[in-house]
């Protein structure tokens, strides 16, 4: 996927803002970004498992761990924004009217740090889970 490769490659730190529905690729994207604020509201999950399909992007099991992986992989149900920070696949959560709020903070507090500082942390985060054989979009 060149979405989830570009996401994973920028120097800049990318932000998920989730209301409503992410599902399937959708919720692999969310996985990929640096940072994710979901909604109350919001439901997640890798429906794609219900029509005989895996996920393009492998980024569940790095992101949720083994059994968390393989409990959204392998029975492709809906959950909730709670579940999905319990589970890390979100950072934060926040009321419905609050996300723009939260996510403008976020972006603010990353704009006040040194460029330089921001993309060496996600660089060197990035090359610990690339040494260990993870590569965003290899299947």
């Amino acid at each position: 996927m060149v979405l989830g490769q570009a996401i994973w490659n920028l120097a800049k730190p990318v932000i998920a803002a989730v209301h409503g529905y992410c599902l399937g690729q959708a919720c692999e994207l969310a996985g990929v970004c640096d940072l994710t604020v979901a909604t109350t509201s919001a439901k997640f999950g890798e429906v794609e498992v219900g029509l005989g399909r895996g996920p393009p992007l492998p980024i569940t099991p790095l992101v949720l761990g083994l059994k968390r992986a393989k409990e959204v992989l392998l029975l492709g149900e809906l959950f909730d924004a709670e579940l999905a920070m319990q589970m890390g696949l979100v950072n934060r959560v926040v009321s419905d009217d609050g996300l723009d709020a939260e996510v403008a903070g976020i972006t603010e507090r990353i704009a006040s740090l040194k460029p330089d500082a921001v993309a060496a942390n996600k660089r060197l985060i990035n090359s610990r889970y690339e040494r260990a054989g993870f590569v965003p979009g290899a299947e």
